[in-house]
């Protein structure tokens, strides 16, 4: 039973390759998804790899190995944090006006509410309409996304979501002109379910990658391969449980909490290829008890 939690919002500078193996398709190096959704995500296994080693310069040997356990398998004791597949909640999708914008779904943003102990929202989005936020991403009166069109629904939008909206901006950025802190409240568009997987399955980065061969100068035999990658200004979402420690260190699950938030790395380096500068994020959490997003 985990008595603490924190929800922690992950969001991307840099396009992200977290792989998931080998592929028979013509990407041969695909991201992470989830099985029954076939959305993008990042593994907890990653994550907890990646964050266990940050920390090690944040905290004494006997608090890392107390809250994330031992790194040798059979140790005597478990970790005491335990850290979800990070889940996506907005995507970039190219629009004809406003450059981009940040794509969701009502079933994504459900989720969401519910892990910030909120309550859903009721309501649904059909597969030709959108529901957008402001002028910025609308070309009248429609959304133009890649080469698709979605009517936008008036009278539609929901003032809890946009206190959300206005809520996760803030917290992702301290600069008053961030084109994140602007961008979120006014660039989301809401798409039906479908239709948004559809957009993180076929609209995702994908390049070539190659090695050359230091005697000919040439591409090696075989050394020509596509790998996808999530690209930047995309927003996920995980959350960090707490328990008491089990290491005999007497700490108590809101201790655990307080040693991670108060040593959450700003940015970090999540997936592959970080000589070639995929994976840079942004990391914050979002005080489920502090924003304000109850319904009116």
């Amino acid at each position: 039973m985990f008595d603490e939690k924190s929800v922690v919002l992950l969001y991307t500078l840099t396009p992200l390759h977290a792989g998931s193996g080998s592929s028979l398709s013509i990407v041969d190096l695909p991201i992470q998804r989830e099985v029954h959704t076939d959305l993008p995500i990042i593994q907890a296994s990653e994550l907890k790899g990646v964050l266990r080693d940050y920390y090690k310069n944040k905290l004494n040997d006997k608090e890392l190995d107390a809250i994330f356990g031992h790194e040798d398998p059979g140790g005597d004791y478990s970790s005491c944090i335990s850290i979800q597949d990070a889940r996506i909640l907005f995507f970039p999708v190219k629009s004809v006006k406003g450059v981009f914008a940040y794509t969701t779904s009502p079933s994504v943003l459900n989720g969401f509410l519910r892990e910030i102990g909120e309550k859903e929202i009721n309501f649904n989005v059909a597969e030709d309409k959108a529901i957008a936020f402001s002028e910025k991403v609308k070309l009248d009166g429609d959304v133009i996304l890649e080469e698709f069109t979605f009517n936008v629904e008036e009278n539609n939008v929901n003032e809890k979501l946009k206190k959300l909206l206005t809520s996760i901006a803030q917290k992702l950025s301290n600069d008053e002109t961030s084109y994140i802190k602007d961008g979120i409240p006014e660039k989301v568009v809401i798409l039906h379910d479908d239709i948004f997987r559809e957009f993180t399955k076929h609209f995702t980065e994908v390049v070539a990658r190659t090695r050359i061969d230091d005697n000919t100068g040439t591409v090696k035999g075989g050394a020509l391969w596509y790998e996808e990658n999530v690209p930047r200004d995309t927003l996920l979402y995980t959350v960090f449980r707490y328990n008491r420690d089990f290491a005999g260190m007497n700490m108590e699950a809101n201790a655990v909490k307080s040693r991670i938030e108060d040593n959450v790395p700003e940015i970090m380096q999540i997936g592959g290829n970080k000589t070639i500068g995929r994976g840079f994020t942004l990391l914050k959490t979002f005080d489920m008890h502090t924003q304000e997003v109850k319904d009116e």
